[in-house]
């Protein structure tokens, strides 16, 4: 758990993140093994080395570029 401050209500707000552990995603056409954190209502997919995959959120989803 964390604080975080809300700039649209002037305040901290306690955030828990939490491992949800290893989980099978499709990113760029393929299953990939991803680690899933939860934090709220995001989900966050991030490869071996903690970084996001993809991002999914109520206000959008985001997902890493396939490199070139």
């Amino acid at each position: 758990m964390y604080h975080r401050f809300v700039t649209d209500k002037g305040q901290w707000e306690a955030t828990v993140v939490e491992y949800k552990g290893p989980v099978s995603i499709k990113w760029n056409g393929q299953d990939v093994p991803a680690h899933r954190v939860v934090s709220g209502d995001a989900v966050a997919d991030l490869d071996d080395r903690g970084m996001p995959l993809q991002l999914d959120s109520p206000q959008g989803k985001l997902t890493r570029a396939v490199p070139e």
